[in-house]
């Protein structure tokens, strides 16, 4: 038996098609949120200001190309009338997401930031 195990949910869009998430809500809860501070965003945008070109890094949805540690992903299981599956990379709605993502982007380009990011 699964200790943590999260529902799918499946809602219609105002378009007619569906939209299907986890839902992680119960294991949000317990999740110790991360200490890594998002930027604010006048913050960035004072930093950039007057410079002649702008390059913008679309990270929508670059947060699931982040592996979850193998210790966490049996917390990540969901359910589906195919079965249980396990989430080995980052998903939407998992609360750490967004700030570990920012973490490793902050950490892989830090010598560029002061300068032009």
């Amino acid at each position: 038996m699964a200790t943590w195990l999260s529902p799918i949910i499946v809602v219609p869009k105002k378009i007619g098609k569906i939209r299907s998430w986890v839902d992680y809500r119960k294991l949000n809860v317990v999740t110790i949120k991360d200490a890594f501070p998002l930027p604010f965003t006048d913050s960035v945008l004072d930093a950039v200001a007057g410079h002649d070109i702008y390059s913008f890094l679309d990270g929508f949805n670059d947060y699931n190309e982040v592996w979850i540690h193998s210790d966490d992903q049996e917390k990540t299981k969901f359910v589906t009338e195919w079965g249980v599956f396990v989430a080995v990379v980052s998903m939407f709605g998992l609360k750490t997401a967004p700030t570990t993502f920012q973490g490793i982007i902050s950490e892989v380009f830090i010598e560029y930031i002061p300068a032009f990011m």
